[in-house]
């Protein structure tokens, strides 16, 4: 999709943004998710016309999937490429766990030898979130890739995003945190929402990766199965979902117009902030893709300029509080719509147990817990190209 997209990177590379190739190789490995964009990835290929295998990845495969990635990142220009992970169902017993750790050796090497010793290699490691918590999985991920030639470690949890219970946001911090005696920055992969801001605040990751209104969660449940088609034969896709300032909910558009019109709704749900949405709800739905990205952007600097130490309990105070008390008023609005009041009020609740739960863990770590070290390659911001945003 880059060569569609040059004006795009040229902007991004004049402003010092670091760009991030994602190879998409845990998806072009799988039948479910070989189609639309990833398919069209010059490696895709050998896959003859299917999913990647093993047997592609092989240090004697007819089509060098490596060497392609490779040449494709210098020839446009990366400062990084996410070495090729697949979903790891079985853990560090998956078979493709041994064939990643090989692949992100071969394209370190691939890439010094077509000139892109600039370029540097991140790792990507997709397990299961109850592989992620096991403290004896965790340790073999780690030992398998301490080694390895990578600067940052890219951790997309299967079962684990936005919509995350307040136990599983808790128990996945925690599983992090495991991950810190690697020494090197981490990113959380697919993780947005509160949740998102909570696993900063918390020092639990360096900083998150996510799309734009999109990528804020990850299942590979449905992974081996074949995607379901809308009646035209088209790949179905989801409905355009329009976030809530400061609710961490986003609802689709006729839901949010329902919401505006209720008594009292246009001062809870329609976006105030008039450098983001100068003519409110018309703004919100028409430009719903930068909305996204402005509230979104705005919290995660405000939580960067507040000291370390200081992180979590301004996070407490400010956007898990200010979300707690949206919920409890905006599941009060008689939008005449069941269905919308009952998900609000389950929100809400939710949202009181998040807050419950994310106090107590503060009060068991309190202000100097380890933190993740910092994603810094120069003075630059991450950017995943494949994603839209960080």
């Amino acid at each position: 999709m880059l060569k569609f997209q040059k004006e795009l990177m040229t902007a991004l590379k004049a402003s010092r943004t670091e760009i991030v190739l994602d190879t998409d190789a845990a998806e072009l490995s799988v039948l479910a998710c070989f189609d639309g964009k990833v398919k069209s990835a010059p490696w895709a290929s050998a896959g003859d016309g299917g999913p990647l295998r093993l047997e592609h990845f092989s240090a004697d495969a007819r089509s060098d999937v490596i060497a392609q990635i490779a040449r494709f990142a210098v020839e446009h220009g990366v400062d990084a490429v996410l070495s090729p992970g697949r979903f790891l169902r079985n853990g560090n017993q998956d078979e493709w766990f041994n064939v990643d750790r090989n692949s992100c050796i071969a394209l370190r090497d691939a890439l010094d030898r077509e000139g892109g010793r600039r370029i540097a290699v991140d790792y990507t490691l997709i397990p299961t979130y109850s592989h992620l918590h096991d403290e004896a999985t965790r340790g073999a991920f780690l030992s398998g890739i301490n080694d390895l030639p990578f600067e940052f470690l890219w951790v997309r949890a299967s079962g684990f995003g936005s919509d995350a219970t307040p136990s599983r946001i808790r128990r996945y911090i925690a599983a992090l945190r495991g991950l810190h005696n690697l020494g090197k920055p981490i990113i959380a992969d697919n993780v947005g929402g509160l949740a998102g801001l909570a696993v900063l605040a918390f020092g639990a990751a360096s900083c998150l990766a996510f799309g734009v209104g999109e990528h804020e969660r990850f299942s590979a449940g449905q992974w081996d199965k074949p995607r379901k088609m809308n009646t035209d034969g088209r790949v179905g896709g989801p409905s355009t979902r329009i976030a809530i300032p400061g609710l961490d909910k986003s609802v689709k558009i006729k839901e949010l117009e329902l919401l505006a019109k209720a008594r009292g709704g246009h001062r809870l749900v329609v976006c105030g902030d008039r450098n983001c949405c100068l003519h409110g709800l018309e703004d919100m739905i028409k430009n719903w893709r930068a909305h996204f990205l402005n509230q979104r952007f705005n919290r995660i600097r405000a939580l960067e300029e507040v000291p370390d130490f200081s992180r979590i309990r301004y996070f407490l105070d400010t956007d898990m509080a200010q979300s707690d008390r949206l919920a409890r008023q905006v599941k009060e609005l008689k939008t005449g719509d069941d269905e919308l009041t009952k998900r609000l009020v389950e929100h809400s609740l939710r949202t009181e147990k998040k807050r419950l739960v994310l106090e107590n863990l503060y009060r068991a770590l309190g202000d100097g817990a380890a933190r993740a070290p910092a994603a810094m390659r120069g003075n630059v911001d991450a950017v995943d190209d494949s994603r839209g945003g960080t």
